[in-house]
């Protein structure tokens, strides 16, 4: 098995590799490869990591921080914007909530406004699913706001290239464009919004500070703000279960409180408000573009559901039906055994604090103890915010950068084709396949199945973990990058609060164990379904052509399990 040291991603190394991976599918695999290495250059990150590490370099959250001073309300201004971000929803939406009482104060107008840019959409491999997800929940919310008299304007800017268009007009940076395109289309000086904590947007948030605008900013993404929690030592937790009882006994203190908007304006005339809804996006954020991985059924994705009614009636669903099974029925993936509220809860369709509070009145007013099921699931929500917190306290972790620095130099595989038949479940694992099949088809995959697959990719094949995470990025419809950061660095053994490096999962006994009856796997491989050990179809008891002629042609195992076990033992130990 060929081993590298994993290379800067603008080395030499690192395109010759990408130039040799062709792929039977013919699809093209090199941005996975390359990680994003124009928006995160490898050697960059990893001396910005020991800075901040060190305390020599200010965190993107602390500059913010120490630059923000809250906007004076300005009784002069006729109109108010709220700038939507992951946060397309009306109730318990801090940021519009301030906006709509200060603009009874002053009698002003509210205006929502939801930028579609597209420098980010590329340079974060947006899902196609996740970013058609994304327009289904702006159709609701644009009729939600209406019955409130407020307007929605979305925004596509092209700024692929760093240039900000606004009618003839060009401008070099995304503060003066934001500017120009509330003085000029909305007649205002004002802006509300929530404030991003992942990398890039928290940046473009800071550049905004030095401009003119009146800035009203609010911390409405982690039910507890970044760096509020701190250990002993007053440093960030590291480990979720000293930092979770931190967070319980926090919101024991200061209990969650949920800001509902009642208020309805009058109706006005806003049909001079600039929208562009006759945008077309590039053929790789288009549903579409999965027929090159062969899903052809794309009608389900395009009329999914989206919005703040939705989310809401499936909470309520779901905690009247199911949660309290949900501790022992959640790693079943053939089961109907989770909230599937992820999605929702990613774009903000939903606020956190109010799926916490209607769990602990369903748990006696509890957090933790009670019903195991709803506990469970109070901290699967937590874990949210934790991800979040420690991404905001070690920023290097949204840029391909490990939490162990020590494994920087652990050796991967140039075997890419391993790469492709993990993507597209060609393995001749039944699990893995299965589960990735499932995500292509769905843009989903239980968090059983992540795990076993992450696994699966960077020990079994000892593919590069980073690899996966954009993978999983790329075709996730609930994509959220801390908490794909943090699952990849558990299963990977680099992240914090790591699963051991010595820990690798056995597919055969997860198989065994998760999908007893064959149900997920069958139903994603059906040309196993005549198999009575569909677990581990080719195996020395039985023999191997009449295999091949009962699974249809599935394939064989692309390694060998014993041999790719050792061999990754070794990797860890040397690195180490």
């Amino acid at each position: 098995m060929p081993l590298k040291r994993s290379p800067s991603p603008n080395s030499s190394a690192s395109s010759s590799a990408t130039k040799k991976f062709k792929t039977s599918h013919h699809l093209d695999f090199s941005h996975y490869i390359n990680l994003n290495s124009k928006s995160y250059p490898f050697k960059h990150s990893t001396k910005a990591a020991i800075k901040w590490n060190n305390g020599s370099k200010k965190k993107p959250f602390e500059i913010f921080e120490d630059k923000y001073n809250e906007g004076k309300l300005n009784e002069d201004e006729k109109y108010l914007v709220h700038w939507f971000k992951n946060d397309l929803r009306i109730h318990d939406n801090t940021s519009l909530y301030h906006l709509v009482q200060d603009a009874q104060k002053i009698n002003a107008k509210p205006i929502g406004i939801y930028i579609i840019s597209l420098k980010f959409l590329e340079s974060h491999l947006e899902s196609a699913l996740k970013v058609q997800f994304i327009q289904n929940t702006l159709k609701v919310l644009r009729e939600s706001l209406s019955k409130l008299n407020i307007p929605l304007s979305i925004i596509y800017l092209d700024d692929s290239k760093d240039k900000y268009k606004l009618s003839s007009n060009s401008y070099d940076s995304f503060k003066d464009w934001l500017t120009a395109l509330l003085n000029e289309k909305f007649q205002t000086n004002s802006i509300y919004y929530n404030v991003n904590y992942e990398y890039d947007e928290l940046n473009r948030d800071i550049s905004l500070l030095s401009s003119n605008l009146n800035i009203k900013a609010f911390h409405d993404q982690c039910i507890v703000k970044p760096m509020e929690l701190t250990s002993g030592k007053g440093t960030q937790y590291s480990k979720f279960s000293p930092w979770f009882k931190k967070w319980d006994s926090y919101l024991n203190s200061s209990p969650i409180e949920l800001l509902q908007i009642q208020h309805k304006f009058e109706k006005w005339d806003w049909s001079h408000l600039p929208n562009d809804d006759d945008y077309k996006l590039p053929p790789q954020f288009q549903v579409s573009s999965l027929k090159e991985v062969g899903v052809t059924d794309i009608g389900n994705f395009e009329n999914l559901k989206g919005g703040e009614d939705e989310a809401l009636e499936k909470l309520e669903k779901w905690i009247s039906n199911s949660i309290k099974e949900y501790q022992s029925e959640k790693d079943y993936p053939s089961l109907s055994s989770t909230s599937r509220l992820s999605p929702y809860i990613t774009q903000g369709s939903i606020s956190p604090r109010l799926i916490v509070t209607k769990c602990q009145e369903a748990n006696n007013n509890k957090r933790i103890g009670g019903n195991t099921g709803i506990e469970t699931f109070i901290k699967e929500v937590a874990w949210r915010d934790f991800y979040r917190h420690v991404t905001v306290n070690w920023p290097y972790l949204m840029m391909f950068v490990p939490f162990n620095l020590g494994l920087i130099d652990l050796k991967w595989s140039d075997d890419y084709s391993r790469f492709e038949k993990w993507c597209l479940g060609e393995t001749g694992f039944p699990i893995v396949d299965a589960s990735m099949k499932c995500l292509l088809h769905t843009g989903y995959m239980n968090n059983r199945c992540r795990m076993v697959v992450s696994s699966f990719l960077s020990k079994d094949l000892a593919m590069d973990w980073r690899m996966g995470e954009l993978w999983f990025y790329n075709h996730l419809i609930d994509a959220d990058l801390s908490s794909n950061n943090g699952g990849w660095g558990f299963s990977s053994s680099t992240g914090l609060d790591a699963q051991p490096w010595f820990r690798i999962f056995n597919v055969y006994t997860q198989s065994e164990k998760f999908d007893p009856d064959g149900v997920f796997i069958k139903k994603w491989l059906p040309n196993l379904s005549k198999l009575e050990n569909f677990h581990e179809p080719y195996n020395e008891k039985i023999d191997a052509k009449e295999i091949e002629k009962l699974t249809n042609g599935y394939p064989k195992p692309i390694i060998d399990r014993k041999q790719a076990r050792e061999e990754t033992l070794e990797r860890y130990r040397e690195a180490m």
